[in-house]
């Protein structure tokens, strides 16, 4: 009987251990940007083997880049650069618009640069408003590549 207990509890120990793991490596993959290769697909999109895989060491996000700029519609934009102390630098773009309109500050959502966001900004700026696109830590031309800085992007300890 104490030797089913112990095996029990041995085995109780390793699945925990094993949970654990597997959330760590999953957490990790979601919160650190890979410096090439394809992002991971949909489910549907994976063979038995790739979920698998996909399950033990999580998906593959590479690092966003942005694609265009304002040129386009916005041949004035300016681009801006925040420091903070560790010498990271989040990268903005300033497109100005009308004097009497207030600024409208986009943020592009997870995975994703402030490319992402043109032509919602276009159809602000047509509407006369100042708009500002702000690429978070390790996303387009915002620095950094390993952990996401997350809910402390705008904290003053992460940016000045």
């Amino acid at each position: 009987m104490r030797r089913t207990v112990k095996l029990l509890l041995a085995a109780l120990l390793s699945a925990a251990v094993t949970v654990n793991l597997v959330a760590f490596m999953q957490a990790r993959a979601m919160t650190y940007f890979s410096d090439g290769g394809a992002r991971t697909g949909g489910p549907g999109q994976l063979s038995a083997l790739d979920k698998i895989a996909v399950l033990l060491s999580g998906v593959n996000i590479p690092r966003p880049r942005n694609g265009q700029t304002p040129a386009e519609w916005a041949p004035a934009f300016e681009t801006h650069h925040f420091q903070n102390t560790d010498g990271i630098t989040l990268e903005a773009w300033y497109v100005a618009g009308a004097d009497d309109r207030p600024v409208v500050a986009l943020f592009h959502g997870y995975a994703a640069s402030k490319s992402a966001l043109l032509s919602v900004a276009r159809v602000f700026h047509e509407l006369g408003y100042y708009v500002l696109l702000v690429d978070f830590y390790g996303s387009g031309g915002s620095t950094g590549s390993g952990r996401l800085c997350g809910a402390a992007v705008w904290r003053l300890a992460c940016v000045r």
